[in-house]
This record gives C-alpha cells, structure tokens and sequence, in this order.
C-alpha cells in the first residue's frame, strides 16, 4: 500500500481555528500509518504516526486537554534574580541569494549561496557587513533558490524552485553539495512538481518538500477559473543518500499558496498564506471574523465600528458571552491587573480559564513575571 493509500484511509479531521489537523500517513520504515485530509489557512499537517496494528496516537489536542493552569508564584524580595545567561557561541549564517551568481547566458544572475561570519573580531554582537559575507556556492541551473537544508552527514540540499530539465519544462529541482563548496550535483526532481518552494527533514529523515503550482489532483481542472493550488511531496531517503521514491501526502483544494514547512517530532506543519477553509474572509476580502469587546470605558471609541460592544465589567456580563468560544477562536485579555475576590481578575483566572474548551488561544496582556506589575 502506497503512503497516499494510507493517507486517505484514516477517517476526518477536525477544524481547529486557522490551523488544522491533518492525519497524513506514510509508510516509514517502522510501519505503516493512518491518516485524513483537512484545509488550513495556515495548514496544520500533523503527522501522526501509528504502530504496525492500527493503534491510533495520541493528538496535541487530547494533551491538551490535560492541560491545568498553573502559575508560578514570583520571587520574594529577598530572593536573588539570577543574571541572565551569558551569550551562547556565535555561528556562521547561510543565505541564499537568487541573483547574486554566475551571469546566466539568457540574462540576469544565477543564484548563490552566501556564508555570513559574525565571529570576526571586527563585528560588534550580531551585526553582519560586506565584508563578513563570503559566496561559496553558485551554479547556472539555479535560476531561483528558494531554501537550504543541512543533513546530518553535513552535506546541504539546495531548493531551486524553477530549473527545468528542458525549455518550457520547469519543475524544479533538489541539488546536493557534499560541501559548501564542492560542485553542485542533481539529488532530486520530479515530473509532477511545478514550484517547489520550501523543504524540511523530520526526525525519521523524510524530506518534505512543499510546491505552490503543482495540481497532482487536478483541482484546477474540477474548479474552472481557479488559479492557484499546490501540494507537499515526501522523499523518502535510501541507505544510499539517494531519494528511493517520491509521493504525494498532501494536496487537493485546501491548498491555495503552500510554502514554509516546520518538523517537530511527528508533526509536520505546513503554512498556507492564501487558505480560507473556516470563511474568515468573506468574497470581497473582508474579514468574517465576530468581534465582541467587554469594556466599560473603553479608552479608545468603539462607535460605528464592527464590534459588539458590551459597555460592563467582565464581572457584571458573566459567563454567556463566553459561551460560544470553541477551538480556534481567540480571547484577549488586557485586565485591571487587581486580584480580589469580586474583581475582574478574580472572574478570568478562577472562573473563566479553567472552563475554556481545550484550544482556544488564549492573549494575556502585560505579564511581567518574575517581575511584579510596574507601579
């Protein structure tokens, strides 16, 4: 069974706010997996992996749900803060450039990769100059570099987002250098891919690659007058170094303009800029978002604006407005900073918080812990 096969096996995912769930499987080399298709505006891809026998793993969600508040209480007077930690070392930065290599034969620059050295004696903190930059690699097949990636062996993988194996063919490409400085070699492209713009490893060594144009499901086709789509491909890696296959784990109409990929454990996120899958924007653009605002003298006017303005304490509205918020939403807290029973700090902390649906996101404003509030 292939990765796509798993993928669409393993049920629906939930949406949660602007990011949601997604249980995309592939086959790893520890076993097999479940997973299901969900949008996102900014997409959530959480991998979720399973053992061999079907047992599903536990979600973010379902931790989070355990979730206790808990509040560590500030330091006495008498008790020392301790310094902060002294700067940690200082590492060399790689930039990738799309136009600062080798003049192209058809016009404008090759792209390139830059090494910025901010240990120079010279350099005051953090602060990189011409002079710290050094380019170590460029080659003519990269027409727009679009991300780096070191493995482990300290070899890099270089992203180039529109070479093309032959005119009007452009798909992309992975190049790999052993080195910062050795010459470029071809590691990976594939037919299907269009724009590949981002690319991370996960902790399994599956290369994921997200691409902002390729339609492998043809939503274009079933949608007419759509322009955008995209996918994210999974390479999975031989004990060679070399990518042993190539498939499709996520893509279909959720997907407007995917591009930067972050892997944290088995979670995989993907950031979609342009999804809209809970209609936070309506046709026009503007945003469909309910406004509600608790404030009894606002300090700056509310009038004719789009908000439900309720002019009393948190106190005196009780729980009811509150009542609607479900996972994904957000609630803003900018309180009187007093805490005594009857006060409006002692309604959000003791009342309010600890009965909020697991994934709400929560915003405290002015928190100066280990610090006590400024007079």
């Amino acid at each position: 069974m292939t990765i796509r096969e798993h993928a669409t096996a393993g049920g629906r995912a939930e949406a949660a706010g602007v990011y949601h769930p997604f249980r995309m499987a592939r086959q790893a080399r520890r076993g097999g997996a479940r997973g299901a298709r969900a949008a996102g505006a900014a997409l959530l891809v959480a991998a979720v992996m399973a053992a061999c026998d079907g047992q599903e793993a536990e979600t973010p969600a379902a931790k989070t749900a355990e979730a206790r508040w808990q509040f560590a209480p500030a330091p006495a007077p008498w008790e020392q803060v301790p310094p902060p930690p002294s700067p940690g070392p200082v590492f060399s930065l790689l930039i990738v450039d799309q136009d600062a290599g080798a003049p192209l034969p058809e016009g404008g620059r090759a792209g390139a990769l830059f090494v910025a050295n901010p240990s120079s004696p010279d350099v005051s903190g953090h602060v990189f100059k011409e002079s710290h930059l050094s380019l170590v690699a460029t080659d003519p097949r990269w027409v727009d570099p679009a991300d780096a990636l070191q493995l482990p062996d300290e070899s890099w993988l270089v992203l180039e987002s529109k070479w093309a194996p032959g005119p009007g063919d452009a798909r992309g490409a992975i190049f790999r250098l052993p080195k910062l400085d050795a010459t470029p070699e071809l590691w990976w492209t594939d037919a299907r891919s269009r724009q590949p713009v981002a690319l991370v490893r996960d902790e399994a060594g599956t290369i994921f690659v997200s691409d902002r144009d390729a339609d492998p499901d043809d939503v274009r086709a079933a949608e007419p007058g759509r322009q955008r789509t995209g996918c994210v491909f999974g390479i999975e890696v031989g004990a060679d170094g070399r990518p042993a296959r190539t498939e499709v784990i996520a893509a279909g109409k959720p997907f407007f303009t995917p591009g930067a990929l972050f892997a944290f454990g088995p979670l995989l996120y993907v950031m979609d800029a342009d999804a809209n899958p809970r209609g936070l924007h309506m046709a026009d653009g503007r945003l469909a978002t309910r406004l509600t605002a608790i404030d009894p003298a606002p300090r700056a006017a509310l009038a004719g604006l789009p908000v439900e303005w309720l002019r009393d304490a948190v106190p005196g509205v009780g729980m009811a407005p509150f009542a609607a918020l479900a996972p994904g939403d957000f609630l803003f807290i900018d309180s009187s900073h007093v805490l005594m029973p009857g006060s409006d700090v002692d309604f959000l902390i003791n009342r309010l918080l600890p009965g909020l649906p697991p994934g709400v996101l929560v915003h405290l404003h002015d928190i100066f812990l280990p610090d006590d509030y400024p007079a």
